[in-house]
């Protein structure tokens, strides 16, 4: 079975690290630039409905606890993250070739 799934092209590496690379990529988006960008270009600046002249009503006003929070970039979160994704690269490799590598051969 996985013999015929090797020949066909359905499981290969790049499938497999696809997924583990996107969930990293996803890690770095969340922790690391989106809060750089609300960093150096906050959000309430260039959202015209966050505008004081509409009242609290739209938009409650946001404390400066919950903008620290918002903007707080999380580079140990995405350290983890990448970490953990180069265990499981390390480890993809390695099942490639003493596994996977085996029934391509053949």
């Amino acid at each position: 079975m996985i013999s015929f799934l090797l020949e066909e092209g359905v499981i290969t590496v790049g499938t497999i690290s696809g997924l583990f690379t996107a969930a990293m990529l996803n890690s770095f988006r969340v922790n690391i630039l989106e809060p750089s960008i609300e960093n150096l270009v906050p959000s309430y600046k260039l959202d015209p409905f966050t505008s004081t002249s509409l009242g609290n009503i739209i938009n409650p006003p946001v404390t400066i606890a919950e903008q620290r929070i918002k903007g707080h970039i999380k580079w140990q979160t995405f350290l983890r993250d990448f970490i953990t994704w180069l265990i499981l690269m390390f480890c993809l490799y390695i099942f490639w070739k003493k596994v996977l590598h085996k029934y391509k051969k053949s």
